[in-house]
């Protein structure tokens, strides 16, 4: 298993005009600008972080400006990159994160998000590709394009469909239903519905949790399980049905053992049923 001083030097292998003097990554532009709804996506990823006071686990963005139709944004220089970055290069390696070095990541990002929440921010596309390593082995959670912050009437937006809550998508789909039925009969807005549509942390926590499994496992959830893994109950385990109708019937002997935890999920030899309870926590569909 790979350790996070191996990570972060097999992450340094692929910096690029990166300078340690510099405490600014390089100011490149994240897109061109070809129309105004591009354009505000971008404003859009900035003016969320500025509802947030520094955080060590947030990426900080120091300015943003428009130049020659293309957006620049300068932010906190993170040496090392992405950790997707860092997971498919052990994917490339055959090998596996450590389990010490997958809790310090689910720590240090936790305790971001938990940051984000505090202040009013929904990140709505935690990944690995959305959180960054540094040199010292900080981790930090990072590209709020697509984040929701409540109060300002925002539009909820779709993270990565690997990783966004399956409450993410249904949210999005009901929010234009209603919105199309109030535009034919009454011609409003239909503002009342579009704040009761609200996401919640719990969206995060379950990309959060997508996040954690690939790091343990090397791979994504199974796309059967995306839409979230059975529940159990803490007293006993009777009648929890799985995706597309798996783990309907249980044997007699399992439906009265004691769970806390829903363990359907396969994880590598060696992983801790700490781990693996706290990954199904994450992903479990309340």
């Amino acid at each position: 298993m790979l350790s996070c001083r191996f990570l972060t030097t097999l992450a340094n292998l692929r910096m690029v005009s990166l300078t340690d003097s510099s405490s600014f990554s390089n100011s490149e532009p994240l897109s061109a600008s070809r129309t105004a709804s591009e354009r505000d996506r971008y404003v859009h990823e900035v003016e969320a972080v500025t509802f947030l006071p520094p955080h060590e686990n947030v990426v900080k963005y120091y300015r943003a400006w428009q130049e020659d139709r293309h957006f620049y944004a300068q932010t906190e220089l993170c040496e090392c990159g992405s950790f997707g970055g860092c997971l498919r290069r052990a994917r490339e390696m055959e090998r596996l994160v450590d389990e010490r070095d997958a809790w310090a990541m689910a720590a240090q990002v936790a305790r971001g998000l938990a940051h984000c929440h505090r202040y009013g921010v929904t990140h709505l596309d935690v990944k690995p590709d959305n959180v960054f390593l540094t040199r010292d082995g900080t981790y930090k959670i990072g590209d709020f394009g697509v984040a929701w912050v409540a109060g300002r009437g925002w539009e909820v937006q779709d993270g990565d469909g690997g990783y966004v809550a399956p409450e993410t998508l249904n949210l999005h789909s009901a929010f234009f239903v209603r919105k199309k039925v109030g535009s034919s009969e009454s011609g409003d807005d239909d503002r009342g519905d579009a704040n009761a549509s609200v996401p919640t942390d719990r969206a995060d926590v379950f990309s959060f949790g997508a996040t954690l499994y690939e790091a343990a496992c090397g791979a994504r959830v199974p796309a059967e399980w995306r839409a979230g893994v059975p529940t159990w109950s803490d007293e006993t385990a009777n009648g929890a049905n799985g995706a597309n109708g798996a783990f309907t019937q249980k044997k007699k002997d399992d439906e009265t053992r004691p769970r806390r935890y829903w363990d359907g999920l396969r994880f590598p030899a060696g992983r801790s049923d700490e781990l693996r309870a706290y990954v199904s926590m994450c992903l479990r569909r309340d």
